[in-house]
């Protein structure tokens, strides 16, 4: 009898216990579940750069060779030697020549040229300059223009301008290597002027002199430019990423900031000849904008290359990200107190941060782990978390939420 009252309380319990676990765990049931959220993240406009680190040298950007034509002409002696800086305009060696009357005339009117071709190069720095102020003053966004016009406005103009600048610095830099030569042609004419029955040949560039050839074969002297370019190698993994045009950072510990640059040249075919067995390796070359005198010929330099690069776009950990049969989605932890199951359209992902083109703003909050697919729309609870104030968090409160604590400790009293 006993036995049988025992057994009329629990089966029913039991009973009970099984069709509620059946009922809440099933894929449709209407039964709803509160999901316990324990870390969670809000999304915030940021940056995501994709890059990757290489090893670098530095190395001079260019060499230039000086040659001597013996036919008429006599060779006197070298005035620099090797290890030696020179400017443009700096005497490299002295010859006698019976035709420097005719040499003069030559120099002055490859001088003359040479001045010409500056004139025309600064009233095309002067054109690029006008139409830089125009497409500046030009730029004006409709009131009604959206987020996605103006983003397009701004590009647009920024592109142009960028296009401008860099046409510019051509042309000053064109513009320079004329005026240096000049100075060569009117060291040259001085120095014909000056001596009689003896001639010279000046350095067209800044630099340091690399090599001499003292039995006269040409080229009689290398000279290195004093402009450094950094030089490397990529592997196969790499070179797939790589391109040219792509932003560089150069860094090294004698260097207290990392310098800007830019790949100016990949060299497509390997290093050595592939194998089958051994990986291959492809020479870059690449801009430095910037000039550090603790950058020497020579320095190892470590090289990372921006592969891809967003700013101003909503960000979220990578991990709040989970993947579908044929989309991603997150789960977003609405102001009702719901979880919700949302699709986005990821974009760039990398380090740990992803990119959210569509699906979600900037101040929405996910869930930092995955949730049950059964769950829909579920309502989420969170660790309760004591706050103890002190004067720097008070300062951190907006007023309003001051005032809502205040009044919130007032009507509880």
């Amino acid at each position: 009898m006993k036995n049988w009252k025992i057994a009329a309380i629990v089966l029913p319990a039991i009973l009970l216990v099984v069709v509620n676990i059946y009922l809440t765990l099933r894929e449709d049931s209407k039964v709803q579940r509160t999901v316990y959220v324990e870390q969670w993240k809000k999304a915030k406009n940021g940056s995501i750069t994709e890059s990757f680190v290489t090893k670098g040298v530095i190395k001079p950007s260019e060499e230039h060779f000086v040659y001597f034509n013996g036919q008429d002409k006599e060779f006197e002696q070298f005035l620099v030697n090797e290890g030696d800086a020179v400017s443009a305009g700096t005497p490299l060696f002295e010859y006698s020549s019976p035709q420097l009357e005719t040499e003069k005339r030559e120099l002055e009117a490859e001088k003359e040229a040479a001045e010409g071709e500056i004139s025309s190069i600064e009233e095309q720095i002067d054109k690029l300059e006008d139409y830089q102020l125009t497409v500046e003053a030009d730029e004006q966004i409709p009131d009604t223009a959206d987020s996605t016009e103006i983003f397009t406005i701004e590009n647009s103009s920024e592109e142009i301008i960028s296009s401008i600048e860099q046409d510019i610095y051509q042309q000053e830099h064109e513009r320079n290597k004329l005026e240096q030569r000049v100075k060569k042609y009117e060291a040259q004419i001085k120095s014909i002027e000056e001596q009689s029955g003896a001639a010279t040949i000046s350095s067209d560039v800044d630099g340091i002199v690399k090599r001499i050839d003292k039995d006269l074969g040409n080229p009689v002297i290398v000279i290195a430019s004093n402009t450094p370019s950094v030089e490397g190698y990529f592997n196969e993994k790499q070179m797939g990423k790589a391109s040219e045009g792509m932003e560089v950072k150069v860094s090294s510990e004698s260097l207290k900031k990392k310098l800007n640059g830019s790949i100016q040249k990949i060299n497509p075919y390997p290093v050595e000849e592939p194998t089958v067995k051994k990986e291959s390796s492809y020479l870059f070359n690449g801009t430095i904008e910037e000039v550090s005198e603790k950058l020497f010929s020579g320095s190892k330099v470590n090289v990372t290359v921006i592969t891809d690069k967003v700013t101003g776009v909503p960000v979220v950990p990578s991990k709040a990200v989970h993947k579908g049969h044929k989309e991603k989605y997150v789960y977003q932890l609405t102001s009702a107190g719901l979880l919700a199951k949302k699709t986005i359209s990821a974009g760039l992902s990398f380090n740990g941060k992803q990119e959210v083109k569509k699906g979600l703003k900037s101040g929405n909050t996910v869930l930092l782990s995955a949730a049950p697919d059964s769950i829909k729309n579920a309502p989420f609870i969170t660790p309760v978390k004591t706050w103890d104030p002190n004067i720097k968090t008070i300062k951190k409160l907006s007023k309003r939420e001051k005032l809502r604590y205040v009044l919130i400790g007032v009507l509880e009293k």
